[in-house]
Protein backbone atom coordinates (compact mmCIF):
# COMPACT_ATOMS: atom_id res chain seq x y z
CA UNK A 1 0.00 0.00 0.00
CA UNK A 2 2.90 2.35 0.72
CA UNK A 3 4.14 1.91 -2.83
CA UNK A 4 0.78 2.92 -4.30
CA UNK A 5 0.67 5.96 -2.03
CA UNK A 6 4.10 6.96 -3.35
CA UNK A 7 2.85 6.68 -6.91
CA UNK A 8 -0.22 8.76 -6.10
CA UNK A 9 1.93 11.47 -4.55
CA UNK A 10 4.18 11.50 -7.62
CA UNK A 11 1.16 11.84 -9.90
CA UNK A 12 -0.11 14.79 -7.85
CA UNK A 13 3.21 16.56 -8.48
CA UNK A 14 2.92 16.25 -12.26
CA UNK A 15 1.64 19.08 -14.45
CA UNK A 16 -2.08 18.98 -15.11
CA UNK A 17 -1.79 17.77 -18.74
CA UNK A 18 0.35 14.81 -17.66
CA UNK A 19 -2.11 13.95 -14.87
CA UNK A 20 -4.95 14.01 -17.40
CA UNK A 21 -2.98 11.67 -19.65
CA UNK A 22 -2.53 9.18 -16.80
CA UNK A 23 -6.19 9.42 -15.78
CA UNK A 24 -7.39 8.83 -19.33
CA UNK A 25 -5.12 5.77 -19.58
CA UNK A 26 -6.46 4.40 -16.30
CA UNK A 27 -10.04 4.91 -17.48
CA UNK A 28 -9.32 2.75 -20.54
CA UNK A 29 -7.98 -0.20 -18.55
CA UNK A 30 -11.36 -1.59 -17.40
CA UNK A 31 -12.77 -1.12 -20.90
CA UNK A 32 -9.89 -3.04 -22.46
CA UNK A 33 -10.20 -5.81 -19.88
CA UNK A 34 -13.91 -6.19 -20.60
CA UNK A 35 -13.18 -6.31 -24.34
CA UNK A 36 -10.60 -9.05 -23.81
CA UNK A 37 -13.13 -10.95 -21.75
CA UNK A 38 -15.75 -10.58 -24.49
CA UNK A 39 -13.35 -11.72 -27.22
CA UNK A 40 -12.33 -14.73 -25.11
CA UNK A 41 -15.98 -15.65 -24.64
CA UNK A 42 -16.68 -15.26 -28.37
CA UNK A 43 -13.73 -17.50 -29.25
CA UNK A 44 -14.90 -20.16 -26.80
CA UNK A 45 -18.41 -20.06 -28.22
CA UNK A 46 -17.11 -20.35 -31.78
CA UNK A 47 -14.59 -23.08 -30.92
CA UNK A 48 -17.10 -25.22 -29.05
CA UNK A 49 -20.22 -24.45 -31.11
CA UNK A 50 -20.56 -28.15 -31.96
CA UNK A 51 -19.60 -29.25 -28.46
CA UNK A 52 -16.20 -30.48 -27.43
CA UNK A 53 -14.71 -32.44 -30.31
CA UNK A 54 -11.23 -33.45 -31.34
CA UNK A 55 -9.91 -30.83 -33.80
CA UNK A 56 -8.04 -33.54 -35.71
CA UNK A 57 -10.44 -36.46 -36.11
CA UNK A 58 -13.77 -34.96 -34.99
CA UNK A 59 -14.34 -37.53 -32.23
CA UNK A 60 -16.76 -36.42 -29.53
CA UNK A 61 -15.19 -38.54 -26.79
CA UNK A 62 -12.21 -36.41 -25.85
CA UNK A 63 -10.28 -35.85 -22.67
CA UNK A 64 -8.43 -32.76 -21.67
CA UNK A 65 -4.85 -32.82 -22.95
CA UNK A 66 -5.50 -36.37 -24.09
CA UNK A 67 -5.72 -38.25 -27.34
Amino acid sequence: MAYSNTIIEQIKRLPLHQQQHIYSFLEEVPVLCSQVSQVTQDVKEFRFAKGKVCPYCGAETVSRNGK
